[in-house]
């Protein structure tokens, strides 16, 4: 489910990759800083497999925001929403980095990359994302 403004798109429940006007302008609930709350693991490296399986249980079921650094590169690289979806539901997590305070997760697909960060174990957000060139 991506947060557009103040309205929710979710494509699974749609059933097609038809995004509504503006699913490009995505935006981080909050800030982009990691999160704080005590309450609140904070997310390291573990099994690729299992921050595979964290990250389409919060496509399934949580949320996913963008930052406005995503909503520019989906654009530069005429990807959409559902793209990103779908790369991290279809990808492998190839690597990860603790960056800026954050730990930032890579998911790969052979043609479209995407950077997502966890802010707890039922949202998350899409930092970056790409096509690879060929």
């Amino acid at each position: 489910m991506w947060t557009l403004g103040n309205s929710q798109f979710d494509a699974a429940q749609n059933g097609d990759d038809s995004i509504p006007n503006g699913a490009l302008d995505l935006q981080v609930q909050g800030d982009t800083k990691p999160c704080s709350s005590p309450d609140l693991k904070v997310r390291g490296p573990t099994e690729a497999s299992g921050e595979e399986k964290l990250a389409r249980k919060i496509l399934a079921d949580g949320q996913m925001a963008g930052t406005d650094h995503a909503t520019k590169e989906l654009a530069n690289d005429t990807m959409t929403a559902v793209d990103g979806e779908d790369v991290i539901r279809g990808g492998q997590c190839e690597s990860f980095d603790f960056i800026s305070g954050t730990w930032r997760y890579r998911f790969m697909t052979a043609k479209m990359a995407v950077v997502v960060a966890f802010r707890s174990e039922t949202e998350m957000a899409l930092v970056t994302a790409w096509r690879k060139k060929t």
